[in-house]
């Protein structure tokens, strides 16, 4: 099997399965739990997703600085040191955080829900070191076995809580936390050649921390945007919205996460191949991969009618959240683009300043869609639409910029996403979900044939080089 096929396929399995196990947890956990535990269960899953800028770039810095890299030619002294330096680093955030939430949060669940957000800091931003060094390596094995792991250890878990009548929140939040502790013992047995043993000295090799430092905070920054401008909708939720209100909300952004689950099937295989590609290519694979993910992530909106089914048979007590869903899901195909093709030619050029000021328009764009959007309508619907929106802004605003920089144009691509847009909102709020799908599916089909014939062609000459 062509090697590049092989690192697909072993991503693209441990995806499959963990969008298996992901649709099990998405559905059972809120049809057991009442609103205040699964509400609490949420609050500690949306801040875990921003515990990646507690390492302050140092490993995206490592990410691009070894990116071209195979992992026999990595420096092991290098490493132990950067290991080890990352593992004080976090502890010691972990510490003054802390401190912190003692001082000055006052409701206890939501202090234990924080608590267990720093456990999992230093967790996960170790973890993060190994799965770095492993993607960019091409060691897609273990990578996938730790996806799949994670997934499935929790749904176990999950199961054998619900077996003994357990549904208080801290349940569930021990369980992930005792799951992030154990892949991380496996990477670092996996990996003990770059975590045991005699160490470059930190403190003589302070200029390349600042290096490293200084080289990926740029692209942590904006990083830590994205998730940002991906988090503005729940934030606002939380804060000025009630328990329902985020159950609700958090419950169709579950759903829509399982979308982004075979997103990074995708994302974490390109990135490697980028870095190896020759410069005169990066305007024909930008072209041609924006259609390439408008057309499969597009197809992909057909699930929210499968969604649908399932929601409105097995869990009706979150009916509520069908509508909120209908306007998220079509950010998964802006997210695409985002994630797939948009960050990592930003990494491939290394325009890491213009990656960062520009992620600052879209948080703007953001801040401004959501703002209006919650001020003139107070609902959770009218926060969806401005995601929505802003999602849209955020891809044109990036084409933009690559326009400029490589020569493309792909507005035809744009115009197709909008219409793709409007024709999926109108099928899904105006139809019984299967036929809504059949009609769905087959408008696409004819558009896609119609009218985006010569660019489908391109997809498959470039797949087959």
């Amino acid at each position: 099997m062509n090697k590049k096929f092989k690192d697909f396929y072993y991503t693209l399995s441990a995806n499959m399965l963990t969008f298996i196990m992901g649709v099990v947890t998405g559905f059972m956990i809120p049809a057991y739990l009442g609103y205040d535990d699964y509400n609490y269960i949420k609050v500690f899953g949306f801040y875990l997703t921003y515990v990646g800028i507690a390492h302050f770039g140092l490993l995206d810095g490592i990410y691009i600085k070894y990116g071209a890299y195979d992992y026999e030619d990595l420096p092991r002294g290098k490493f132990r040191s950067y290991f080890k330096f990352a593992l004080i680093f976090q502890v010691l955030e972990a510490i003054v955080i802390a401190i912190g939430i003692f001082m000055f949060t006052k409701d206890s669940s939501r202090s234990i829900v924080m608590y267990f957000v720093v456990i999992n800091m230093i967790l996960m931003n170790m973890t993060s070191l190994f799965a770095f060094i492993h993607q960019f390596t091409k060691r897609f094995k273990l990578f996938s076995f730790n996806t799949v792991f994670t997934k499935l250890f929790y749904v176990i878990g999950c199961l054998i809580l619900f077996k003994l009548n357990q549904y208080g929140y801290v349940y569930y939040i021990m369980i992930q936390t005792f799951v992030n502790l154990v892949v991380l013992l496996i990477y670092i047995y996996n990996n003990k050649e770059i975590v045991f043993g005699k160490s470059d000295s930190i403190s003589k090799n302070v200029s390349e921390y600042k290096e490293l430092f200084g080289t990926g905070f740029l692209v942590m920054m904006g990083n830590f945007i994205t998730l940002v401008v991906l988090g503005i909708d729940r934030f606002i939720i939380d804060k000025f919205m009630t328990n329902y209100d985020f159950a609700m909300y958090s419950f169709a952004y579950t759903l829509v996460s399982l979308f982004f689950i075979l997103l990074n099937s995708v994302t974490s295989v390109v990135y490697p191949f980028l870095t190896r590609a020759a410069e005169s290519t990066y305007k024909n694979v930008y072209e041609t991969s924006r259609y390439a993910i408008s057309f499969m992530m597009t197809f992909t909106l057909s699930g929210y009618f499968i969604i649908r089914f399932v929601v409105e048979v097995f869990v009706n007590k979150y009916v509520d959240s069908l509508i909120i869903l209908v306007f998220l899901v079509p950010t998964v195909v802006c997210s695409g683009t985002i994630n797939i093709l948009v960050q990592n030619m930003y990494k491939v050029l290394k325009a890491t300043k213009d990656y960062t000021k520009n992620n600052l328009v879209a948080l703007i764009i953001a801040l401004l869609t959501n703002a209006i959007g919650f001020a003139i309508f107070r609902s959770s619907i009218s926060v969806a639409v401005a995601t929505l929106i802003a999602f849209i802004l955020w891809v044109i605003y990036s084409d933009r910029y690559f326009s400029k920089i490589l020569n493309i144009n792909v507005k035809k691509c744009q115009m197709f996403d909008i219409i793709i847009f409007a024709v999926f909102i109108f099928t899904a709020l105006n139809f019984q979900w299967y036929i809504g799908m059949i009609i769905y599916v087959m408008l696409l089909s004819l558009i896609i044939f119609i009218f985006f014939k010569k660019e489908f062609k391109n997809i498959l000459m470039l797949i087959r080089k």
